[in-house]
């Protein structure tokens, strides 16, 4: 059986390479696209996809956000971040909206499938510089415990 994918980007042709990546996968169907958060609210629930492939920027409107409201209305699926944006900021923003995975765009289509197949597996694929952020952030953040944090740790 397939996993079924559903795409938000707002950039056209961006949208379409991903659409068609995604279609010429025999482990992946396409079963749904969006350039806006309105119209991919509008159309998740019937689609109902396995997985949601999310741009952070919208046009004006937040990738963000739309995680958060599709963790609400497709509560099974995995939302994945697809981004341009390596910051601290909408790294962590994205996976406490509910993005199980933070993958920035430019990665060679392959990749990306096997990215996706991953997360139905049950992973939590990042970029490698998304994961080095994490990393030092986790690091760093261990430094900021107080005594009896650490002890509890």
């Amino acid at each position: 059986m397939s996993t079924k994918v559903f795409v938000v980007e707002d950039d056209d042709l961006t949208r379409e390479l991903l659409c068609e990546m995604v279609s010429s996968s025999s482990e992946l169907a396409l079963v749904g696209q969006a350039a806006a958060p309105a119209e991919a609210l509008a159309l998740v629930a019937e689609a109902a996809p396995d997985l949601v492939l999310v741009d952070l920027a919208l046009g004006d409107e937040s990738g963000i956000e739309l995680i958060a409201s599709l963790r609400k209305t497709l509560p099974n699926a995995d939302l994945i971040a697809h981004t341009v944006f390596d910051d601290r900021e909408n790294v962590f923003s994205a996976l406490k909206a509910g993005a199980v995975s933070y993958l920035l765009k430019g990665s060679p289509p392959q990749a990306l499938v096997n990215a996706l197949l991953e997360v139905r597996a049950g992973g939590a694929p990042m970029s490698p510089k998304i994961a080095r952020l994490v990393i030092r952030d986790l690091q760093t953040s261990e430094d900021a415990l107080s005594p009896r944090e650490r002890q509890i740790l």
